[in-house]
């Protein structure tokens, strides 16, 4: 009798907590259900959001490809970047299958949720690697594209602006890395988070650790994209000042 009195009332806190209601067995794993769900929605927004900056970024290729087809170095440079950004769309939309396949083939939301962080564990390194290519020929292939609209050509400027070009092109690598990781960190630790509760049967398991590490990746992503900005300011500004741009 003690021990159901010890789980009633740790249901109720988790009501105060969550704002959700418990009634018992059922209604938590209608909730773990739900919380499953988040977290796969999550994941595979997050990957399509990824295939929106290549698909910029293989837009961007093209029209290099296009326009300066009578210069062999840009035109080759951006073939070989498109088959390049191709091959690691190709893996991005297979890794959306697989993760999709995962929440669709598993009726246990314990074993959905296993098989999905054993997956991103084995993965990680592909996932952040997909993520950063993205960073690496988007600039590069923009910036190209945005001096063919301005002067029809590449335009040459000081050394100090090739020096400013390579920090922002490396502040952005470094900047997604650094999102891209603690992102997938973020997933790993929800989804052990949920399997440890759905094994304990305690819902208070959904901590403020969890919440709080969160809090910490917005702000430093925030600080990341801040740094990225003011630098390009700061490049575009000296670009301006040498009659570039």
């Amino acid at each position: 009798m003690m021990e159901d009195k010890k789980l009633k009332d740790m249901w109720t806190q988790m009501n105060n907590y969550l704002n959700f209601p418990f009634y018992g067995i059922e209604n938590i794993e209608k909730f773990l259900e739900r919380k499953s769900s988040s977290i796969f929605t999550k994941i595979k927004s997050n990957i399509r959001t990824v295939f929106v900056f290549q698909t910029l970024g293989i837009l961007f290729l093209i029209m290099d490809i296009v326009f300066y087809y009578p210069d062999l170095y840009i035109f080759s440079l951006s073939v070989a970047a498109l088959l390049v950004l191709l091959v690691i769309i190709k893996y991005e939309f297979d890794t959306l299958q697989t993760i999709s396949n995962l929440q669709k083939t598993n009726k246990n939301v314990q074993e959905s949720l296993n098989e999905l962080h054993d997956f991103i564990l084995r993965n990680k390194l592909k996932m952040v690697l997909s993520y950063i290519s993205t960073n690496v020929f988007i600039f590069p292939a923009g910036l190209i594209f945005y001096f063919f609209l301005l002067y029809g050509q590449i335009k040459l400027f000081p050394i100090f602006g090739y020096i400013v070009f390579g920090i922002i092109h490396l502040l952005m690598i470094i900047g997604a890395f650094i999102i891209q990781n603690s992102q997938l960190d973020f997933h790993q630790q929800h989804i052990k988070a949920c399997i440890e509760d759905f094994d304990d049967q305690e819902k208070m398991l959904l901590s403020n650790r969890i919440e709080e590490k969160q809090k910490q990746d917005v702000r430093l992503k925030i600080m990341v994209i801040a740094i990225i900005l003011i630098v390009l300011i700061v490049f575009i500004a000296i670009l301006k000042k040498n009659g570039v741009g």
